[in-house]
């Protein structure tokens, strides 16, 4: 692999051509070249966020495109395990308590509330 190279990639979405210079992200839907000026944006998104990397962060119901028809994906609640491009957005990869992931638009996510339990019942004096 030298500063030549270049990578046919056959995605179902198209062939793709990444040249020296670009970085690969990928995601469960896509996969496709990222260039430094994308890996920079990325960066400035990430940090303008506010967000780190393992921050507790929440997000709302969103509708997705997919193939065959548009798609309402469910709100979530997780850690904050990558900034990456996909489709040409910054996305955030959610990791859930559960293990499932997720990867919401970085600009839907807001720090998660804190959670919420029952207050002890108080004893009543004997």
């Amino acid at each position: 692999m030298g500063t030549t190279t270049t990578l046919l990639i056959r995605t179902p979405r198209g062939d793709l051509l990444a040249e020296p210079g670009h970085w690969l992200a990928r995601t469960d839907a896509s996969t496709g070249p990222v260039t430094n000026d994308s890996a920079s944006a990325i960066r400035s998104a990430a940090q303008a966020s506010g967000h780190r990397l393992v921050d507790l962060v929440e997000y709302d119901a969103r509708t997705v495109t997919f193939p065959d028809r548009p798609r309402t994906v469910p709100g979530g609640r997780g850690r904050l395990a990558d900034v990456l491009v996909a489709d040409h957005d910054v996305v955030a990869r959610i990791e859930h308590e559960d293990g499932a992931h997720d990867a919401p638009l970085l600009a839907n996510l807001r720090p998660a509330a804190p959670a919420q339990t029952s207050p002890h019942p108080a004893t009543a004096p004997e």
